[in-house]
């Protein structure tokens, strides 16, 4: 189109009135639009892309650099602007980024430049979809699928070792692995004395488990151990039963403890906490991490 039919198009009716359902359509559509210069400051973004972030409105996002707000690895913001340097586009390129309350999401972005009549770079534009949900989904089912994988080897190669401290040291290791935890200790009734002692850890201080006793009916694998039932805590600062000085050792707030049991005859317990982070955020154990603790606790308990 030259000039002439340029600002024909324009000074007509319905050239404005399809600008402004364009305009429209970008601020309805769910997922982020934006526009920058050449050196990347932000000069047009939706309403989407402003929530996405977690910005209060554009006038907070306007001018800002792109690849600064949008990437939180650096080597991820590499590949992207190497991709853009080489092809010119990028489609679905999948990075980390921080919402403005530090909080993770990852996202999808499809960019392209803009380019002026001689052809010239001016500018980037792109859409970016918050794909967090599936990733999250995608992450769920293939941790879920090695579990399951990782406990059909438990059960064969605990009833091939004969040696108990390799025994031990499997069990802790391999439970602490399935369930994603920094710690697992195993403890066992020491004789008639209604006490616990630890025979194998993994993540705990060497002085803990050589002197560490806890007597039935105390501290969260006491009491475990006492009422002989499977104990799920998410947040330990909702129990008021339990207390933060009672797991000094323990840098988060979800962790689990299960009996230990044969014919109904307490042998003893087994603790894991910490569960790895995702996203760089703390998880929490849930009700399928409890069942298959218990199910760990029931093949320890025969082996």
């Amino acid at each position: 189109m030259n000039a002439k039919e340029s600002k024909s198009s324009e000074g007509n009716p319905i050239y404005w009135e399809s600008e402004k359902m364009y305009r429209r359509l970008i601020e309805s559509v769910k997922s982020g639009v934006y526009m920058t210069d050449v050196k990347g400051r932000l000069f047009y973004v939706n309403e989407a892309f402003v929530r996405m972030l977690g910005f209060e409105s554009k006038d907070n996002v306007i001018g800002l650099n792109l690849m600064q707000e949008l990437f939180a690895k650096t080597e991820e913001k590499t590949a992207f602007i190497d991709q853009m340097k080489r092809t010119g586009f990028v489609k679905d390129f999948e990075f980390t980024s921080h919402r403005q309350d530090q909080s993770v999401i990852i996202l999808s972005a499809t960019s392209n430049h803009i380019r002026n009549e001689r052809e010239e770079i001016i500018g980037f534009e792109g859409i970016v979809t918050d794909v967090t949900e599936k990733k999250n989904l995608e992450y769920e089912l293939r941790l879920e699928k090695n579990k399951l994988e990782d406990i059909l080897d438990f059960d064969e190669k605990i009833s091939k070792i004969r040696d108990f401290d390799q025994l031990i040291d499997f069990i802790v290791h391999k439970t602490a692995h399935i369930l994603e935890a920094d710690k697992c200790s195993l403890m066992l009734e020491d004789g008639d004395k209604k006490e616990l002692k630890i025979i194998g850890a993994v993540g705990l201080p060497q002085e803990m488990l050589e002197s560490y006793r806890i007597p039935f009916g105390e501290s969260i694998a006491g009491i475990v151990a006492q009422e002989q039932k499977p104990l799920l805590v998410r947040n330990i600062e909702y129990e008021k039963r339990f207390k933060r000085a009672n797991r000094a050792t323990y840098k988060s707030r979800s962790f689990m403890s299960v009996p230990i049991k044969l014919d109904k005859k307490l042998m003893g317990v087994m603790n894991v906490a910490d569960k790895h982070p995702h996203l760089m955020q703390e998880v929490a154990f849930n009700e399928t991490d409890l069942r298959i603790h218990c199910a760990i606790a029931r093949e320890v308990a025969v082996a």
